[in-house]
């Protein structure tokens, strides 16, 4: 019989490696292979495989909480580690970044407080991502970061009584361009706190709004998060109860947060984070669960502010401690990274740009971690994962994730 071609491919993932035409005869035996039979289908791919880096500590403190910002102003991500000194309490390490994947060593910038978990962003308006934490007055202290990365004290910050601070956020509140913050206390019933700041010369004053008594609503709130889930341009407030729903209450102006609903989550909520996953220029939740093992997306449904659920995702034996969202493949949509204190991983859900989240990899991390970011640090426009991995006694990075 004559002979007749035969042309293979071989892959590796996505990427096409070989592709070359053979000859057989009718027996079966190839035809010897030499360059002319080769042919290429497709221009090889400029392909990197996502590198895993650990960043040793090497501090005394014992480090619980990792937060990631700007603080020197000089356009690169840095990362401020807080935690417990023996001898000292509260304290924090500064590790300043170089804008290439890497961080400069650790350095004490001055922090201090009642509590290890602080809160960053710009408050004072210079461009600079300010620190703030619980005091211990039944206050809060607020730092303002410096040109070298160290803090101090904001002298505007008035001496203001907040009593028991769940969790805070800095935001624009009304779209004025200054700094606000929102706080979320709980005393006796539910409360949000809105301090309107005044171009970084202090604040106007604070404006309280109660929610309720858990008694009362049956909702009691352990965090909050912020988002335009409607197109008034005014910053509305999430509210979790873990465990059991999600609440939003719309910001109303001119300092106010009111209509409180419960939107009925179809997962067990651990976390809520938030995005315009759908690029519509509102923003969107991802709401994980912790006791189940999956993650749901709510996406904000036309400009009034209503809710559509997305189809839980199963992380199958993946508990999310933590999530972190931001585009990890430079294709202009939004992913979801997370972490679990349980397994010493982190999982990549691709997002498609219409709310929809796709379970795509996973990468070991040295150890569990507490904390996930997506920032991009090494300056090549895409994001990067960084992981709080303390057990191990270290910051992991992943960088090329989706390239």
């Amino acid at each position: 019989m004559g002979r007749r071609s035969e042309a293979r491919a071989y892959w590796m993932g996505a990427v096409t490696l070989l592709t070359a035409v053979g000859c057989t005869d009718g027996g079966g035996a190839s035809g010897g292979l030499e360059r002319e039979d080769l042919e290429l289908l497709a221009e090889p791919a400029d392909v990197r495989a996502p590198a895993v880096s650990t960043m040793a500590l090497d501090i005394s403190l014992t480090p619980v909480a990792l937060e990631v910002g700007d603080f020197d102003g000089d356009g690169n991500i840095d990362l401020l580690v807080a935690g417990i000194e023996p001898g000292v309490g509260v304290a924090a390490a500064m590790y300043l970044g170089n804008g290439d994947g890497t961080f400069a060593d650790a350095f004490d910038p001055g922090f201090s407080g009642c509590s290890a978990y602080p809160l960053v962003g710009d408050i004072t308006g210079d461009g600079r991502t300010d620190v703030i934490t619980n005091g211990c007055s039944d206050d809060l202290a607020v730092f303002e970061a410096q040109a070298d990365g160290s803090l101090l004290p904001w002298d505007a910050w008035p001496a203001i009584e907040y009593g028991p601070v769940m969790g805070s956020v800095v935001t624009d509140f009304e779209g004025d361009g200054d700094g606000d913050l929102i706080s979320l206390r709980m005393p006796d019933a539910a409360v949000l706190d809105l301090t309107l700041g005044n171009g970084g010369h202090g604040v106007w004053g604070v404006e309280t709004s109660t929610i309720g008594t858990p008694d009362w609503s049956g909702f009691s709130p352990v965090s909050l998060s912020t988002g335009h889930f409607n197109a008034d341009g005014i910053v509305d407030v999430v509210l979790l109860d873990r465990e059991h729903d999600v609440a939003m209450l719309q910001g109303v102006p001119p300092a106010n947060f009111a209509f409180p609903r419960e939107l009925g989550v179809d997962v067990a909520p651990w976390s809520v984070r938030t995005g315009d996953l759908d690029d519509d220029g509102l923003t969107d939740l991802v709401v994980s669960s912790y006791s189940h093992a999956e993650v749901q997306v709510l996406r904000v449904s036309g400009a009034s502010g209503g809710f559509v659920s997305v189809s839980p995702v199963s992380l199958e034996d993946f508990t999310p401690y933590d999530t972190a969202v931001g585009d990890l493949d430079g294709d202009g949509a939004l992913d979801v990274a997370m972490v679990s204190d349980e397994l010493p991983g982190v999982i990549w859900l691709t997002g498609d740009g219409s709310g929809a989240l796709d379970l795509t990899d996973r990468f070991n991390l040295p150890s569990p971690a507490i904390r996930v970011h997506i920032r991009d640090i090494d300056d090549d426009g895409v994001g990067d994962i960084i992981a709080a991995t303390f057990d191990d006694a270290s910051i992991t990075v992943v960088t090329g994730v989706g390239t």
